[in-house]
């Protein structure tokens, strides 16, 4: 069986021959208007516009080699310094289990998973922890949008509690404060009542925001507020670290309650060439993209998932609802498959199902169960060969430092890769660096996937992600 990234260099090949151009720009062009689909059904329905609001299908099971942003799909530490929790059924043992774990016990309030983070803390002044996700599209100017989430006190580490929970959003990532423990941002939806000390139940935080216009993309969630306006409370002396105020966060939602125009949050050039596709047809395909795609003759598994998933987007792009069941258990199948194998397709065909609330919520990563007993034997051995391997921070704008460790004597290579598996970024190092800062803000905005490759094995591969 080859090796993942064997895989993908072939792969990355295929997609580098002149005799593929053509229907290359093809399919580009039919993934921008199926894009389109997805987003105008998107805004008809007034759908979550929060990624993973309940921190399901973590594409790595939490652990303590394994970042928050790598295991809670979508989302990321609101700043450098702090390292929230992702719990997960997936864990079997301590210490990010559910729904007994090392911060507390609590059931999700649905789903598999959560998140934690500590909004207070006596041992390290105006420190804090925050979540952070980048909305599916902007919010529109003008339009109300009713933000929510729950909380619930985590009682191992829960000595104190506050009152002072809200959510930010923003344009950008807020700034930090206090050295940069502390988001500098005023939060538009705030807990209204006295500390929140339930360790039992989960408390709905919510209220109804109009944007106003900033472009706000980024949602935050936290405590905002310096030590001295913090509203605590002694609550639990006797927890066992009783000078934090630590919660668990779930299901976490904005969804516009006035209607949105369609279209909205798509680049403004993609936008009128997808509109200018519509067009010419009843329901708006662009029946000569429809045909081109057609005639397609895929040459390897990401153009054909992508051809397949896009075929549904034309298909029922009037309505996504009118989905046979047929076909959604073809959309099910693909969002099941390894998004590094078959490329950005996937991502289409969960989009589309978490658009229809339809989405299993425990697919399998095929990306493991690909792996031999032999593959899994020498990723073993690798992992104990190198004992670090971390690339921060990510997300960024392109500006990455890589920390690794191999043998003195090995030789290393450093290569990425983007959704659809060409490969975009290449580069050599030794043994006796154990560090690389790499530029790569010349990258589109967009999930990549790096590796570390030893004579010819992947030691460790990661997700990045490229914020502008």
């Amino acid at each position: 069986m080859e090796h993942a990234g064997t895989r993908r260099n072939k792969l990355a090949n295929k997609l580098q021959s002149p005799a593929k151009i053509k229907h290359r720009k093809v399919m580009r062009c039919c993934m921008n208007i199926g894009l389109f689909v997805l987003l105008s059904f998107q805004a008809e329905a007034q759908q979550n516009l929060v990624v993973n609001g309940g921190f399901e299908n973590p594409p790595n099971c939490p652990s303590a080699s394994v970042s928050f942003a790598a295991s809670a799909m979508g989302w990321v530490s609101g700043t450098e310094v702090g390292t929230p929790d992702h719990f997960h059924t997936c864990v079997t043992i301590d210490p990010l289990a559910v729904p007994c774990n090392w911060r507390g016990c609590q059931e999700p309030r649905t789903g598999d998973g959560y998140a934690g983070i500590w909004a207070f803390s006596k041992y390290h002044p105006e420190a804090r922890e925050y979540i952070q996700t980048q909305l599916i599209q902007p919010l529109y100017p003008g339009v109300r949008y009713e933000v929510r989430f729950y909380v619930s006190l985590a009682e191992h580490m829960g000595g104190y509690a506050i009152s002072t929970m809200g959510a930010a959003l923003t344009a950008e990532s807020p700034d930090t404060l206090d050295g940069g423990l502390r988001l500098n941002a005023d939060p538009q939806v705030l807990y209204q009542g006295p500390p929140l000390t339930d360790t039992i139940n989960w408390i709905l935080i919510t209220d109804t925001i109009v944007s106003r216009g900033d472009n706000e993309r980024f949602l935050t969630i936290g405590n905002f507020f310096a030590d001295g306006d913090s509203d605590t409370l002694l609550f639990n002396p006797n927890a066992q670290l009783s000078e934090l105020a630590y919660y668990f966060i779930d299901n976490l939602s904005v969804v516009a309650l006035d209607s949105v125009p369609s279209g909205v949050g798509i680049d403004e050039v993609e936008r009128e060439r997808a509109i200018a596709g519509f067009s010419q047809t009843e329901v708006g395909i662009g029946q000569q993209e429809a045909a081109e795609l057609n005639s397609i003759q895929p040459t390897n598994s990401v153009e054909r998932t992508l051809k397949d998933v896009l075929t549904v987007l034309y298909s029922n792009a009037a309505d996504l609802r009118t989905l046979s069941e047929e076909t959604t258990e073809q959309l099910r199948e693909i969002a099941r498959r390894c998004p590094l194998d078959d490329g950005f397709g996937v991502y289409m065909a969960r989009s589309a199902l978490l658009k229809l609330d339809t989405l299993p919520r425990n697919y399998h990563n095929d990306c493991e169960l690909l792996q031999s007993p032999d593959e899994q034997r020498n990723k073993t051995i690798a992992s104990e060969d190198v004992s670090e391997f971390s690339i921060y921070p990510n997300p960024s704008n392109g500006q990455f430092t890589l920390a690794y460790q191999m043998n003195e004597m090995e030789t290393g290579e450093i290569r990425m890769f983007d959704m659809v598996g060409k490969q975009v970024f290449a580069q050599t190092v030794s043994g006796e660096a154990k560090m690389v800062n790499m530029n790569l803000s010349e990258l589109s905005t967009g999930l990549y996937l790096i590796s570390l490759e030893v004579n010819g094995e992947v030691r460790f591969a990661e997700r990045l992600s490229i914020l502008k």
